[in-house]
């Protein structure tokens, strides 16, 4: 079983490094990513990052607006794609 806060705090570390977000924004699991600048380049990096990181792709049905609401929406999409790996 994957650990939800573990999860979170890698994506808001992955998140924080990223210089094209919002600077002014401090990014927390409640930060609207598509708001703080979520651009397609940070995507693909998020795809990989996530790929390398658990060991899967998130197919692209799954990319929607509603998965990137927030990193509490992407961390419960993650141990959801994780526990059914046969998407």
């Amino acid at each position: 079983m994957m650990d939800r806060v573990k999860i979170e705090q890698e994506l808001v570390e992955f998140f924080s490094t990223k210089e094209t977000l919002d600077p002014t924004s401090l990014i927390s699991e409640d930060t609207n990513l598509i708001e703080a600048g979520l651009d397609s380049m940070i995507m693909i990096e998020l795809l990989l990052f996530i790929e390398e990181k658990y060991g899967f792709w998130i197919p692209e049905a799954y990319l929607t607006e509603e998965i990137f609401k927030n990193i509490k929406a992407l961390s419960t999409s993650i141990i959801e794609l994780s526990n059914n790996k046969n998407i």
